[in-house]
């Protein structure tokens, strides 16, 4: 495998792909943003019903690698279009680049959100434990993160992304294993009763109560409703096109959904278990997930003769995969960007030199774009990754289902399902529509679950009533179909 580059710095390969790597790479990028920055926090403060969001996340990246893995695979066979991302995709089975345009525009914008909300989480931890100034942290990741995107190779970052992740959730699972070697299950509970938990330890403990209260309906459907439409975020599509062939498609989704799955459990157990592990000190609303993580491996080891090289150890390796999950989001932005910038028709070593200096150029923008947002604002890690997430949901889940599981779905549909699912989301989740209060304040049913259900249904109504995809294209639709079964 190559480590470094030998040729373009955005260069796309296709087809090179192993599949436990693809599975690997692709679920952390998901996986980390939510069950390592955003839920710990959330779960340790409120209790097991906030694991419904992980839950989702699972169900949504089953759903994905089960039934779009395979339909995205065999069209890029099928067709005799060159597609390189899922918006080249949107382009061939709809004959219009203006779709390509706007998807990529859309997710260029929602990753770019969810890049710098995790280098302004990287940014407060430099910040808090490393005692430097908000400039100098900032400019150290404007440097690491590009040179990173442009030295090292794409398979070689994958490799990585892949052993890193395995890392943290092995890393997991032994502090699940400490704290059961440390405590037994009758001290365990004892210490949850003491930690004065909302409701009590059975009702903290209990998925279906969250922060001592049950668990609506609706409040269910908004939490499972955010992770399942993972299926409009680029993340999974993109590793389907590069992995190599279909019998490593299949290792891939195998593979994935154990990730998933795995890091979903064991992330959940050891959020429930943090009350335990630090007892009698407490975590606090606006605390990060590093600041729990480091609490827990000090309480544990603390009295290990090499516990404070346990805990540095872990808390490298998680620090690296946020550094690699932002060179991940970084270099997914630059591809989409180049890939909206017309290449040159001229042949040989100037048509090279020039492609790559476009592609150093992207990436020079987004460091320098970064740091002066990054500079400029505060913290606001959660309600970045959070406006989003939903709103990339509420728009593209829509389009991304229909496209690959409706044949009869068309390009006005498509345009449809993006509007509505984008203008449902503001007016439900943002504008005071009933008596001063949001829809969502009012219903306790996010703005998200609502949207994503509009937009599939004006997809339906107008696909209904405009022109449908031609014949060749309902035909390599049939047969995409086909060798999914």
């Amino acid at each position: 495998m190559k480590i470094w580059k030998e040729e373009r710095i955005l260069k796309i390969n296709k087809n090179s792909a192993g599949g436990i790597i693809t599975a690997g790479q692709v679920s952390a990028n998901d996986m980390i943003i939510w069950t390592m920055i955003m839920l710990p926090v959330n779960i340790i403060l409120y209790g097991a019903g906030q694991c419904f969001v992980a839950v989702g996340l699972f169900a949504g990246t089953v759903f994905t690698w089960l039934f779009l893995a395979k339909r995205l695979r065999s069209y890029i066979e099928l067709s005799d279009v060159e597609i390189h991302h899922v918006g080249d995709f949107f382009q061939a089975r709809y004959h219009t680049r203006a779709l390509k345009f706007v998807i990529s525009v859309l997710w260029i914008l929602f990753i770019g959100m969810m890049f710098l909300a995790v280098v302004q989480y990287t940014v407060r931890i430099m910040e808090d434990y490393l005692e430097l100034p908000k400039a100098v942290c900032t400019g150290l990741l404007v440097l690491v993160l590009p040179a990173m995107v442009g030295i090292l190779h794409e398979k070689a970052l994958h490799g990585l992304k892949m052993v890193v992740f395995s890392v943290m959730i092995v890393i997991l699972l032994l502090i699940v294993v400490t704290v059961f070697t440390i405590h037994t299950p009758v001290e365990v509970l004892d210490i949850y009763g003491k930690a004065r938990l909302a409701g009590g330890t059975s009702i903290y403990l209990n998925i279906m109560y969250y922060n001592g209260e049950p668990v609506g309906i609706f409040h269910l459907i908004s939490m499972l409703g955010t992770g399942i439409t993972c299926v409009g975020m680029p993340f999974i599509y993109k590793g389907i096109i590069g992995v190599r062939d279909e019998k490593e498609l299949d290792r891939a989704r195998v593979m994935a959904i154990v990730f998933s799955g795995a890091t979903v459990v064991i992330s959940s157990i050891v959020a429930l278990l943090t009350r335990v592990c630090i007892y009698p000190v407490k975590i606090y609303k606006g605390n990060h997930a590093f600041h729990a993580y480091n609490l827990i491996l000090h309480s544990l080891y603390q009295k290990n003769l090499y516990g404070d090289l346990i805990r540095i150890i872990a808390l490298c390796f998680y620090i690296l995969s946020i550094l690699i999950l932002a060179g991940s989001f970084m270099r997914i932005m630059a591809e989409l960007f180049r890939e909206l910038i017309p290449g040159q028709k001229k042949k040989g070593n100037s048509k090279d030199s020039l492609e790559t200096a476009k592609d150093l150029l992207v990436l020079v923008l987004i460091g320098i774009l970064t740091f002066l947002m990054v500079w400029l604002s505060g913290y606001h890690t959660e309600k970045l990754v959070t406006f989003a997430w939903n709103l990339c949901g509420s728009m593209l889940a829509g389009p991304c289902f229909a496209c690959f599981m409706w044949k009869n779905s068309s390009k006005s549909g498509i345009f449809a399902g993006i509007i509505s699912g984008g203008l449902g989301y503001i007016c439900w989740q943002l504008l005071p529509l009933y008596r001063g209060m949001t829809l969502y304040e009012a219903t306790g049913l996010t703005g998200l679950v609502v949207a994503a259900f509009f937009s599939l249904l004006l997809i339906g109504i107008t696909s209904i009533f405009t022109k449908k995809p031609d014949e060749q294209e309902l035909k390599i639709f049939e047969q995409m179909k086909m060798r999914q079964k």
